[in-house]
């Protein structure tokens, strides 16, 4: 069942915690970040146990201190970052001594990558990474937990929902649900229909004409990935496009001719299409993320509507 703290959030924009801590940002300028969402109204924060090779929900406990009760926090269970080595650790500080050092190869320099360990979802797995996330989250319950790139054939495999229902019992859990693909998500929820009240998919494929089980009221659909290739394809289609450009901008106030002003423009999109959900944005950038709350307003203003649906519409012609 959904519980009712995930659906009345003011805000329908979440944090995604992805990109805490990595060797190329300290753990004070990752607090920095969440307290810049929080301070801009962002009560919805999303984290794994695989991200940051494990550290980015201790990070997240530290910020939620004091504030867990004005919170949103869910987890993930599924996927283990891989035990570091003390090679791991020793390539992870030269990495970050050369980038703190010569800023200028932080292009060409890599962060360190430890390959993680997918398929975890036995129920001494499951129960073992929602204690271990409710201990560095310094908190008693998640508000969701979500099982991340799960198959159909683990649900069934393993008797997922029985282990879930227990953490659920146990007040470890308030709401459980899926973060992985929306194909696997549909063949899911056709097998185990009341196992997802929370699905989390990417932002590319979403289509509540494609896949109409994202349509129901009982299930809050959170998409993320928003930026990434999309945000590069947009920037250089509308290199060419200074009509659209200076057309948007009068309407929006979104400078398109930056890459700032073409994720807000996504930003807007991924609302329109999920009117009902939440959107989750990662950025290591503090400016960014006012950027994105300022575009979450636009896009929810309902003065706005007409001048958003004909800014969308200029996009979509454009071969998107």
């Amino acid at each position: 069942m959904l519980k009712p703290h995930l659906t009345t959030q003011a805000f329908p924009v979440g944090f995604g915690c992805a990109h805490l801590q990595y060797s190329s940002q300290s753990r004070r300028g990752s607090l920095r970040l969440l307290e810049k969402a929080f301070d801009h109204g962002i009560t919805h924060f999303d984290v794994a146990r695989l991200y940051s090779a494990g550290e980015a929900e201790g990070v997240v406990g530290e910020f939620a201190r004091g504030r867990r009760d004005q919170i949103v926090l869910v987890s993930k269970a599924g996927i283990l970052p891989l035990r570091e080595t003390y090679y791991h650790r020793v390539d992870r500080k030269i990495r970050g001594v050369a980038k703190a050092r010569a800023p200028a190869l932080t292009g060409w320099i890599a962060d360190a990558v430890n390959e993680p360990v997918f398929g975890k979802f036995s129920p001494k797995q499951i129960r073992t990474s929602v204690d271990k996330s409710l201990r560095e989250l310094k908190t008693d319950y998640l508000d969701a937990l979500l099982l991340h790139e799960c198959k159909a054939k683990d649900i069934a495999t393993f008797d997922v929902p029985a282990t879930l229902d227990k953490l659920q019992a146990e007040g470890k859990i308030l709401s459980y649900g899926l973060a992985t693909s929306i194909e696997q998500s549909a063949a899911i929820i056709r097998s185990f229909p009341t196992l997802a009240s929370v699905v989390q998919i990417p932002e590319q494929n979403f289509n509540t004409q494609t896949w109409p089980f994202l349509s129901e009221k009982s299930r809050l659909v959170i998409t993320h990935s928003l930026f990434g290739e999309n945000l590069k394809r947009l920037v250089t289609l509308l290199q060419e496009q200074d009509a659209i450009r200076q057309a948007i901008r009068s309407k929006l106030g979104f400078d398109l001719s930056k890459p700032q002003g073409v994720a807000q423009l996504l930003m807007v999109r991924a609302l329109k299409a999920n009117p009902r959900g939440m959107v989750l944005f990662s950025t290591s950038k503090l400016d960014h993320i006012q950027q994105c709350v300022e575009a979450a307003a636009v896009a929810k203003c309902p003065d706005s509507h007409d001048y958003v649906a004909e800014c969308l519409h200029l996009i979509e012609n454009m071969a998107w």
